[in-house]
């Protein structure tokens, strides 16, 4: 488990893209790892659909697409895979 955090956390401190969350920083105690992250104002996308009757007009629909699909775009130039995209 503990290689995996790391390898979180060195991902995310690589990933300076203004679609996906930034990491400010980290810090461990006896038991658990910390990461410090981007404030995400409206939440996850799920919330942000949620809050609004579970639907997006065609317009914030193709937004939101669009910086999903840059953010993806641009992990991969990178040749990072996400492996877990969910709304």
């Amino acid at each position: 488990m503990e290689k995996q955090i790391t390898e979180e956390i060195r991902l995310q401190s690589f990933c300076n893209n203004p679609n996906i969350i930034h990491l400010y920083g980290y810090f461990k105690d006896e038991l658990h790892t910390y990461l410090i992250l981007e404030y995400a104002t409206d939440g996850t996308l799920f919330n942000y659909l949620h809050k609004r009757g579970g639907r997006l007009s065609e317009r914030g629909t193709a937004s939101s697409l669009k910086e999903g699909v840059y953010a993806v775009e641009w992990l991969h130039q990178n040749d990072i895979a996400h492996r877990d995209i969910k709304p």
